[in-house]
């Protein structure tokens, strides 16, 4: 690996501090899922490599999302982001956030109790809703409810096939 000469590396944390400080990021990630997730990031004053945790309930939509988010500031900030937190990013456990993200990511958030209101509803119900899922986490999770509360096969295997389908697409 190449090192970098100290004046770099001061020049590097130099601009993150200025952009840090006038809170203008270049991006923000944000945890994709309920409970507590740590990721690796530059502290933009230190310049050390640090440990954030993010948390917070992304699937609220009244919730305050700033707890669940890390902004970035320079692309060299971006860059160490995602080199060390890559497997998260991979999984979907972390996403770029952007406003038309936030949107597909609502669609997808459904709770426990919701899932079971959609699971326990007639049938044309169940399926509409299923229909407006763009990933198969929520399907999956679908999936074993039906199977727990004994839902008809008719229910089971149309779930099976939301699945296959989004699957397929990924």
């Amino acid at each position: 690996m190449k090192k970098q000469s100290p004046q770099l590396l001061g020049d590097i944390l130099e601009g993150i501090q200025r952009k840090a400080l006038d809170d203008d990021p270049e991006i923000h990630y944000i945890k994709t899922e309920r409970g507590r997730l740590a990721v690796q990031y530059i502290d933009p004053f230190s310049g050390r490599e640090e440990t954030l945790m993010l948390k917070g309930d992304v699937t609220d939509p009244d919730a305050d999302l700033t707890d669940a988010m890390i902004p970035l500031y320079t692309k060299y900030d971006i860059k160490f982001f995602e080199k060390k937190n890559r497997k998260l990013i991979e999984t979907g456990k972390l996403a770029p956030h952007t406003p038309e993200l936030m949107e597909l990511q609502r669609i997808n958030a459904i709770s426990e109790d919701e899932l079971q209101e959609v699971m326990e509803a007639p049938f044309f119900t169940m399926r509409s809703r299923l229909n407006q899922f763009t990933s198969p986490a929520p399907v999956e999770r679908a999936l074993r409810m039906a199977q727990e509360l004994n839902r008809p096969v008719k229910t089971i295997e149309f779930i099976k096939a939301c699945l296959a389908e989004l699957q397929g697409e990924n």
